[in-house]
């Protein structure tokens, strides 16, 4: 005969806890923002499995929701404050400790991209990397149809804009 969820949560020393309890929800919250992993806070005796404290989350179970996505932000610091230790100390091993730091900024830019995750630029150019050529639409606005063909066909000859060169256009149905 399988238990209920409430009659499992109420069952003493049986597997572990999994309904929602305040107390414990806040005792993850604190470890999570001192940077410790949801897997390691779960392992110890007493604390629910890491997919009962997801639920939490997903569910929303009290606010838990918001007050997770904050611990987590509070974590990535604590992240950042361990890659100051472990670049600082003086008895570690070198590699290890690019390693160990490596880690931490790798995890950083995929948990918090925004803050930590590489920056990226993005440079536009005009042909052979020169400067960019712009028109302006007040310009357009005296020329005649026949000039307006003809720009139209330069400027779809040398690529700027996609269309038929010929300007004949597509028939109208």
């Amino acid at each position: 005969m399988s238990l209920t969820p409430k009659q499992e949560a109420e069952s003493p020393g049986r597997g572990r806890p999994t309904a929602y309890e305040q107390e414990l929800a806040e005792t993850i919250i604190a470890r999570l923002a001192a940077g410790e992993s949801l897997r390691a806070i779960c392992k110890d005796e007493g604390m629910p499995a890491e997919s009962t404290v997801r639920l939490w989350a997903t569910e929303n179970r009290n606010g838990f929701s918001a007050q997770y996505t904050r611990a987590r932000e509070a974590q990535m610091d604590a992240l950042a404050e361990d890659i100051l230790e472990i670049a600082d100390a003086e008895d570690e091993d070198v590699n290890r400790a690019r390693l160990r730091v490596d880690t931490r900024k790798w995890l950083m830019s995929k948990i918090a991209p925004k803050r930590f995750g590489d920056r990226k630029s993005h440079e536009v150019t005009g042909p052979k990397g020169g400067p960019l050529q712009t028109i302006s639409l007040d310009r357009l606005k005296g020329m005649t149809d026949e000039e307006l063909e003809v720009l139209e066909r330069a400027l779809v000859q040398i690529g700027v804009v996609d269309g038929d060169p010929s300007g004949e256009g597509e028939p109208e149905e």
